[in-house]
């Protein structure tokens, strides 16, 4: 399993953070990092638009996986510097580190 583990920074609501892949990929990994102080500092929400749409929200230490899937259920690869979804904190602090995990 290859991973390509970075650090993000999300904001609070009203800001939304896009999240886009650096490689390609099959599976997206996204929790807060826990060399965050106090960690887990914060909920936060996603969506797959940059306002409005779907959102939704994780508590505190939870983690959200991403996969593309055809209709028959075969997994499909996520480019380099494909939009995955948009990011806010709204809980706890104002803004945190995240880590990003991209599997192959």
């Amino acid at each position: 399993m290859n991973q390509n583990p970075r650090l993000v920074t999300f904001n609070n609501v009203g800001d939304r953070d896009e999240l886009t892949t650096v490689r390609v990929c099959k599976k997206i990994t996204i929790t807060e990092d826990r060399k965050n102080a106090n960690w887990p500092t914060t909920e936060y929400n996603w969506s797959d638009v940059a306002s409005g749409g779907v959102v939704i929200t994780r508590k505190r230490g939870e983690e959200t996986i991403f996969e593309k899937h055809t209709p028959d259920g075969r997994i499909i690869l996520y480019s380099a510097g494909e939009r995955v979804a948009f990011f806010e904190t709204i809980g706890g602090v104002a803004s945190a580190d995240f880590q990003i995990v991209e599997e192959m």
